[in-house]
């Protein structure tokens, strides 16, 4: 390796690293938090995607953490990173040509309006996205969703939770108090739940399997899934 291609690689190593961490500050800043006390949530969100999956929607993608996750758990799905932030799924497009995944596919869309066909998702993921969003939003992101997802299909929620650990609980509510909106204390309260119900989705399960987080599997109706789904209960 030349000196001169050497300094370009460090300098590329240190342009990334710069990027990756302004916009971590600007857009998910959750993901600190995440990484100090919650390492592997989203493997195992990922996890709960159902058997191979052919099109996984992660919406309000952000820096794409939870689009990497899924990517590389499914090789054979296409992957959609969907944000607002052009800016954010570049990337999104870096990391997951670093990890060597070919099947992320990122979409700059508001996710209230999506571009994307009815019917026509097996998973979709909103991963620490919907405490961004006033109730009015967030209800029409949920709706969309609905729309989108196959009967049958999985929508995976994952946000700020409750923790009975003091310290964990300081530190949740530190977050939100100072780098989240006012309302998205209301995730803490059960708004999203009863949302994802009037949304007309059945609620697989809710998780606290992690601190300062919790996560749930709603399923888009479909008699014969849910039916099949609650023996395996």
């Amino acid at each position: 390796m030349s000196l001169r291609l050497f300094f370009r690689t460090v300098l590329d190593e240190l342009l990334y690293h710069a990027i990756f961490i302004w916009y971590l500050i600007k857009s998910d800043i959750v993901e600190i938090p995440l990484y100090l006390f919650s390492r592997g949530l989203r493997k195992r969100i990922a996890s709960l995607g159902g058997e191979n999956p052919r099109v996984v929607i992660d919406l309000l993608s952000g820096i794409g953490s939870a689009a990497v996750e899924f990517a590389s758990l499914y090789p054979d799905a296409r992957v959609f990173a969907v944000d607002i932030d052009p800016g954010a799924l570049e990337l999104v497009r870096k990391r997951a040509k670093r990890m060597g995944l070919s099947n992320v596919e990122t979409v700059v869309a508001d996710a209230r309006e999506l571009p994307f066909e009815a019917d026509s998702a097996d998973v979709i993921n909103i991963s620490f996205g919907l405490h961004e969003n006033r109730s009015h939003d967030r209800k029409m992101i949920i709706g969309e969703s609905m729309r989108v997802l196959k009967k049958g299909g999985f929508l995976l929620v994952a946000d700020y939770g409750k923790s009975g650990n003091i310290l964990h609980r300081a530190i949740g509510l530190f977050f939100l108090r100072f780098f989240e909106p006012e309302w998205a204390r209301e995730v803490l309260s059960g708004f999203v739940e009863r949302e994802l119900k009037e949304a007309g989705f059945h609620l697989k399960k809710f998780y606290h399997e992690f601190p300062l987080s919790w996560f749930a599997r709603a399923v888009k109706p479909d008699f014969d899934t849910v039916y099949q789904e609650n023996r395996k209960d």
